[in-house]
């Protein structure tokens, strides 16, 4: 999935003006159809991987603090090791892409 904020440059869902998905017919204004429940992945062509175990099984999940600030954790669905941290920015992060949330995997 993809987000236009009011200059229609790329970001997070919260702060979308316009969605779209890969493939999708249109852009959709957020005011005739709110954007729907979406979840962070690591893009297909991300390079990140597991330090301990190697693998690319990866699960990302947002970390929110106490101040109201939030970052995106990576965690290894295969060995629980924490992999890093990632700025959630679809602007500055291309390995970071979002996905209809329940949708199929990659």
């Amino acid at each position: 999935m993809f987000f236009g904020n009011e200059g229609g440059r790329p970001c997070l869902p919260e702060e979308a003006r316009s969605w779209t998905w890969e493939g999708g017919p249109a852009w959709f204004s957020t005011a005739d159809r709110p954007v729907p429940a979406c979840e962070p992945v690591l893009a297909p062509h991300s390079k990140v991987r597991c330090p301990r175990c190697v693998r690319r099984v990866l699960r990302l999940s947002w970390q929110v603090f106490a101040d109201g600030g939030r970052h995106l954790r990576c965690d290894c669905v295969a060995c629980g090791a924490l992999v890093k941290y990632i700025k959630p920015d679809p602007w500055t992060n291309p390995d970071v892409e979002f996905r209809a949330a329940g949708a199929c995997g990659h």
